[in-house]
């Protein structure tokens, strides 16, 4: 019965969103909104591809920006300015107050560990850009739920193709400027997975990160932009690392 129910309100729901979508717009509309949603997928992936021509394959590495925690602090605040200007969410003292103590410790952090040292400037901008686009990717999806009447997964499904597209698209493009400039990094990281562990891994790394990092924390990241705000897809994420540090 629980099951049953569940079905029928992801139903009733695609249905009450669908018919209201094609009420509020029109061929050239969705075109726009799918467009803006190619960019952004598009700036996302060449950023990605970025850090992987200048050898940031994996967080961790000592020339890596990724791992500063000052990131968190740039997505919140971000997000907070989009969603001001963009959703017209409104911010109040106590808000401000947690974001300012959020950043001060995030700072200290980087501090202590040391992050700030033996940073590659192009992984300080990349990481800038991955943050910005994550913010309004966020952002933006929840404007097209609450404003458009787009369906949640709809937009990450379709999301999701367009990044897809573009991988194979730029994959080829990286490895080939990669062995004009004899980095053959990402090809010997592959080998080294192969060698040591064979291709059943690789296949096993393959599937995990497609369904688990990939489908199902978009599916998750819907379902809280569809029922709450892009702020708690932040606050679910740090949740999941503190349990993961």
């Amino acid at each position: 019965m629980f099951f049953r129910s569940n079905i029928n309100d992801f139903i009733s729901a695609k249905y009450k969103y669908r018919k209201a979508h094609k009420k509020r717009n029109s061929k050239k509309k969705k075109f726009l909104d799918y467009f803006i949603l190619f960019l952004t997928a598009a700036f996302y992936n060449i950023n990605n591809y970025i850090q992987v021509y200048f050898g940031e394959i994996y967080k961790g590495e000592e020339s890596s920006a990724l791992d500063l925690y000052v990131n968190d602090s740039l997505q919140i605040i971000f997000l907070t300015i989009i969603t001001y200007f963009f959703l017209k969410y409104k911010y109040y003292i106590h808000h401000i107050i947690s974001i300012i103590i959020f950043v001060v410790l995030s700072i200290i952090i980087d501090l202590i560990l040391g992050y700030y040292y033996n940073k590659n400037i192009y992984t300080f901008i990349s990481s800038l850009v991955s943050v910005f686009v994550n913010s309004f990717n966020f952002s933006y999806f929840k404007y097209l739920i609450e404003e458009k009447y787009y369906y949640s997964l709809d937009i990450i499904y379709i999301y999701g193709i367009i990044r897809l597209i573009l991988y194979l698209i730029i994959m080829p493009v990286i490895l080939s400027i990669q062995n004009k400039n004899n980095n053959h990094k990402l090809i010997f990281q592959l080998y080294d997975i192969y060698n040591q562990s064979g291709f059943g891994l690789i296949i096993l790394i393959f599937c995990f990160a497609l369904i688990f990092m990939g489908g199902l924390t978009g599916i998750l990241e819907s379902f809280i932009l569809d029922k709450l705000t892009p702020n708690y897809v932040i606050i679910f994420d740090q949740l999941g690392q503190i349990l993961l540090i």
